[in-house]
């Protein structure tokens, strides 16, 4: 199994019938911190997995709408509260 770290800022190119394993780091965030909660929304009936791992979060993209740009929203809170929104872009077309 293979997993991608996100860079946020860019969309994400992927085909709907494929399941892959998306990471986000957020060990510079947290500092001494630890991943308290994540939570999870997405658009364009994409389905996702959660697995939460000490300062990374893992999820599992699979489906959405093909030629339509799908977003899944995460919100990380830290045990001392501190909380983290980040959206990121996939741009779902079949291949």
């Amino acid at each position: 199994m293979s997993i991608a770290i996100l860079d946020t800022a860019l969309p994400v190119a992927r085909d709907p019938a494929d399941v892959e394993v998306y990471a986000l780091d957020y060990t510079e965030w947290l500092g001494a911190d630890t991943l308290a909660s994540v939570t999870l929304g997405t658009t364009g009936t994409l389905v996702a997995v959660v697995v939460t791992l000490a300062s990374n979060y893992l999820f599992k993209v699979s489906g959405g709408l093909a030629n339509w740009r799908n977003t899944v929203t995460l919100t990380a809170t830290s045990s001392s509260g501190r909380v983290r929104k980040r959206s990121l872009t996939f741009d779902t077309a079949a291949r």
